[in-house]
């Protein structure tokens, strides 16, 4: 994501509200007097690409939470097997064998 900011010189800032994108003037952040100072153009081109790295964070984090959901139903799934494991003393295996422990 930083990478993709860096090609519009645009920086990732982080503030009570989160991650925002900004204009950079190098390894600095373009001041709001710098920007005005700017011709239309140049202003609109800064725009674009901040509108551009904020739906690249909104698509990151669709993917996070995503992710998130998937890994709790995994852990739940998780919990339950391993609840059933120890209260039944049966085991099911990943190839779907049901162990029953040594004999």
């Amino acid at each position: 994501m930083e990478a993709e900011a860096g090609k519009r010189s645009i920086g990732i800032m982080k503030t009570e509200q989160g991650f925002v994108p900004v204009p950079m003037a190098g390894e600095k952040p373009l001041s709001g007097e710098a920007f005005k100072a700017l011709a239309p153009e140049e202003q609109k081109a800064i725009e674009s690409g901040m509108e551009d790295v904020r739906q690249i964070m909104a698509e990151a984090a669709k993917q996070t939470r995503n992710l998130a959901h998937k890994m709790k139903k995994e852990l739940e799934a998780m919990a339950a097997s391993l609840s059933d494991t120890l209260l039944t003393g049966r085991w099911i295996l990943p190839s779907g064998i049901l162990w029953t422990g040594p004999r």
